[in-house]
């Protein structure tokens, strides 16, 4: 299925998002009670990976996780089938929502394994997660929405105060770099499930006003659009600004005195795996919102510190088994955060 392409930006997008609305009210609730649930980071962090590497669209990157919370919710998977089914979700999301001429190739696929499979197990497993899923792949995913409600994320409205010098195509951009932050964060945590996707997809419009300083964070034109209030969005907000604030803890001990703001030029849906590319980890984003003079003035100077080719063997290495090994979850990755209150 070839799909269209920021299809937000057609005549047809008020229809299309009514669509996805009615959809998100049939999709069944996520319940988290697999026993592999611990597992569930590591292979999201290599999904990230394999979509950073390939270009593969936004939409296909979230659908294939959507696809691995449903089949880990619903199916018994042996520890070591599990990369076999998510690179098999991954696999069936691109047939649903990317453009045919990128749709990763089993060979394209096998790469990322560190042992790869025959092309009998890849067919074999997309038949059985397509029967598991009764042939339904078509859900609603935060990254449905959320581009549809960033072309209401800033507007001319907007240019006031030390924003002013900036036109409105300039605040857009930075708009679309951390709503594309926020909708990884969203991928993550399993906590974000248990919100509709368009509720998700709101949280991470307002989370980027607020980060950039556009006020107020949730005007009329977004609370019309969406049918959503800021206080339906606090609880999510809450839980993405906490996220935030533990990558900026964890780049800054990683700091080696080079910048952490946006390079020029990037790609959102393809700097998905490195929130570093696209923040400024050099203000705090929990305090008054004084942060957007700073991210858009040296963001023109900015350089990517992150060698994602290592980290993206680091995850393959790390999670890459063959049907003979047991994945090994670090105890930390499912750690309680502490609540931080946002201020606003």
């Amino acid at each position: 299925m070839e799909v269209i392409a920021e299809w937000w930006k057609t005549p047809q997008a008020l229809e299309v998002h009514e669509f996805y609305r009615r959809l998100e009210q049939k999709m069944t609730a996520y319940r988290g009670t697999s026993k592999l649930v611990s597992s569930r980071r590591y292979l999201v962090d290599w999904i990230s990976t394999i979509c950073e590497k390939r270009s593969i669209n936004t939409q296909a990157h979230q659908l294939s996780v959507y696809l691995l919370d449903t089949i880990m919710d619903t199916c018994e998977i042996q520890d070591a089938h599990l990369h076999l089914v998510a690179i098999c979700c991954l696999s069936i999301a691109c047939k649903h929502e990317e453009r045919e001429l990128n749709i990763p190739t089993i060979n394209v696929l096998n790469s990322h394994l560190s042992k790869p499979y025959r092309r009998q197990d890849f067919l074999k497993m997309e038949l059985i997660l397509l029967d598991a899923l009764h042939w339904v792949v078509s859900m609603a995913t935060p990254s449905h929405f959320a581009f549809f409600y960033a072309c209401n994320g800033a507007t001319s409205d907007d240019l006031n105060g030390t924003l002013s010098k900036y036109t409105v195509d300039e605040i857009r951009l930075y708009v679309d770099r951390y709503v594309a932050y926020f909708l990884e964060v969203s991928l993550q945590h399993t906590c974000y499930r248990h919100y509709l996707p368009s509720l998700v997809a709101a949280a991470c419009i307002a989370c980027t006003r607020y980060c950039l300083n556009l006020l107020p964070v949730w005007n009329d034109g977004l609370r019309n659009l969406t049918r959503y209030t800021l206080k339906d969005l606090y609880s999510c907000m809450e839980q993405m600004i906490r996220s935030h604030e533990s990558d900026k803890a964890s780049m800054d001990r990683k700091k080696t005195g080079s910048p952490c703001t946006p390079p020029p030029g990037t790609n959102p849906e393809t700097c998905q795996h490195s929130p570093e590319n696209i923040l400024n980890y050099n203000v705090d984003c929990a305090s008054t919102v004084t942060m957007a003079t700073a991210s858009l003035s040296h963001a023109q100077h900015a350089s990517d510190i992150v060698d994602d080719e290592t980290a993206g063997d680091m995850i393959i290495e790390e999670i890459g088994c063959s049907n003979d090994d047991v994945i090994i979850i670090d105890n930390e990755v499912s750690a309680n955060l502490e609540v931080m209150e946002i201020i606003y």
